[in-house]
């Protein structure tokens, strides 16, 4: 055992303290510090540790905050890692301290493309092509901006430029194929996206477009025989199957789209994203408990559980059970009152108790920091059209569309202030695709016949509204339009007996009673009119409607005294 004396002690502790003060020493330099945590950060980008090569970056920075390299490293750490806020501000300034850098210069111009901030983006891209005219990525971002700005001829000049200083970028086919597209050259911009293919098989992505090509083409034959090779050609990407699941629901092949959604979840059973799409497909077509289980095993495999949670709370609301809404919200709120996913259900749960002001201010507030949100877009069309401000609403659905083409509700909605606006035309067309994503969406099937009775196609309306009723047989709003198709058919013995089936089913029902009474006036019977709305009375004694068609026909019938009393009743 050896035995360390007092004096041997002193020594050590002098040879500790000496090195260690050697050793901060050595890194006292600011430059050098900088250095080492930049190497640092550079040796964790190559291990694919982004969270602390990002790190490592950012002390660089803070020892010296116009190391232009640091940030550029940061703005790359922060892209890779999908932070693009974050990823935009190191790289705009690193191309700021540094103009030589070029990709810092081009990565700012394509963020800024892609927030469709064009002119900024241009300005960058002036700046590399300035330094190298050739520069393909450069020449091939341009060409998009200009395409993008309808401008093809100089979108055109761009990607031919980009094609001859580089003719294996398989990106710029691509481009390529679009511009030839916008000249309605088909051959030629399929040639362009094959091509793409052969020079980089491996880039789903060219697959993809050529996919979405033959789809814009109503090629569907074709876009299917592509999405099966890719499937066997990506074994590990659930991207082709999902594809293939849109196309067969596309068809109208339900069963077929769903073994689709199931065998990417097989592909990446721990991605709640795909369980995700499934509730989205359950929920579209109804299915209930398919619909749940989703969301729950969703639930099961997510790293962020209070997203997946917002989720579920949402589709409790739209089955109606909003206690079990609220009690997930107030979870999520305990843990973070800003999920927007959450708050998105707070402000439909307020709408429902008449907290409209409320309910506008969080949407407003959700759309300041997520404004491509279309569900938001589209509650927000809602609230407003509730509160009578149709112009707002229409904008509204207008945006909602813009970010969530599909989106049924969005198009009846937009549907309805077309009809609103006697755009009936438009109110039709809007509605047809609204039917078409949502086979039995009832309100675009009743817009459709509204649309074609208030454009005095009568019997198509009447053909509608009678096969509504063949699936509705009970429908008020059906009947009552049936009521009135038949009026405007003046055939007014077939309205009245409609209108009075109506309030059979709903003896409070004014609108049917009103037009019931109508027929009788025009026939020239104001006391059967009057009788009839007084037997009404008597069966509905409560309905404000019924006594206010009474003192009407009174005061035509010049019995005041009698009007009176219904009124004041």
């Amino acid at each position: 055992m050896i035995r360390i004396n007092n004096f041997a002690k002193v020594v050590i502790a002098i040879f500790l303290v000496s090195f260690t003060l050697t050793t901060l020493s050595g890194c006292s330099n600011p430059d050098e510090k900088k250095a080492a945590f930049y190497q640092k950060g550079m040796e964790y980008v190559k291990q694919k540790n982004l969270k602390a090569a990002i790190i490592e970056f950012k002390n660089a920075v803070q020892a010296d905050p116009k190391y232009g390299d640091a940030r550029y490293q940061l703005g790359l750490a922060y892209l890779e890692n999908q932070e693009v806020k974050k990823a935009f501000d190191q790289l705009r300034r690193a191309a700021s301290l540094d103009p030589s850098n070029l990709d810092a210069l081009l990565k700012t111009a394509e963020i800024l493309f892609l927030a469709r901030n064009t002119d900024e983006s241009r300005t960058y891209l002036d700046k590399i092509l300035a330094a190298d005219s050739k520069h393909v990525e450069a020449l091939r971002l341009k060409a998009s901006i200009a395409l993008n700005e309808k401008n093809i001829e100089e979108a055109e000049a761009n990607i031919e430029a980009a094609i001859e200083a580089n003719p294996a970028l398989d990106r710029a086919y691509v481009v390529r194929a679009q511009v030839l597209a916008a000249r309605q050259d088909m051959s030629g911009a399929e040639a362009a996206l094959k091509k793409a293919i052969e020079l980089n098989p491996e880039n789903m992505g060219h697959h993809h477009a050529l996919v979405s090509f033959y789809l814009s083409l109503q090629k569907l034959n074709k876009a299917k025989t592509l999405l099966e090779k890719m499937v066997s050609k990506f074994p590990e990407s659930p991207q082709p199957l999902l594809a293939l699941a849109s196309l067969h629901e596309k068809n109208g092949e339900h069963s077929k789209a769903e073994e689709k959604i199931k065998e990417a979840i097989e592909i990446k059973p721990d991605d709640p994203n795909l369980h995700l799409m499934l509730s989205r497909f359950y929920r579209h077509y109804g299915s209930v408990e398919p619909a749940e289980a989703a969301i729950n095993q969703a639930l099961a495999v997510t790293k962020e559980p209070l997203n997946v949670k917002a989720v579920l709370a949402d589709f409790h609301f739209e089955q109606g059970r909003f206690k079990l809404a609220q009690k997930e919200v107030d979870e999520i709120f305990n843990e973070n009152s800003k999920n927007a996913g959450a708050n998105l259900v707070r402000a439909k749960l307020l709408v429902r108790e008449g907290k409209n002001t409320d309910a506008i201010a969080i949407v407003d507030q959700l759309l300041k920091e997520q404004p491509n949100w279309g569900d938001a877009h589209f509650l927000k069309a809602v609230i407003h059209l509730s509160v009578g401000e149709t112009e707002i609403s229409r904008q509204a659905a207008i945006e909602a569309l813009k970010f969530s083409p599909n989106d049924f509700k969005a198009r009846t909605l937009l549907a309805r202030h077309h009809l609103i606006k006697g755009e009936f035309k438009e109110a039709g067309r809007e509605s047809a695709i609204a039917l078409k994503i949502k086979p039995n969406n009832f309100q675009a099937a009743l817009i459709i016949g509204k649309s074609l009775l208030f454009s005095k196609e009568y019997e198509k309306a009447l053909e509608i509204f009678t096969n509504l009723n063949s699936i509705l047989p009970d429908n008020i709003e059906v009947l009552q339009n049936i009521g009135i198709t038949h009026l405007a058919l003046e055939n007014e013995d077939a309205a009245l007996k409609t209108f009075e089936k109506t309030l059979g089913l709903e003896p409070a029902y004014s609108p049917a009673l009103s037009y019931a009474a109508a027929i009788h006036v025009n026939a020239e019977d104001i006391t059967g009119a009057i009788e009839r709305v007084k037997q009404q009375i008597l069966i509905s004694p409560d309905t404000v409607g019924h006594r206010m068609i009474l003192g009407d026909l009174l005061l035509k019938n010049n019995s005041y005294e009698e009007a009176i009393t219904a009124f004041r009743k």
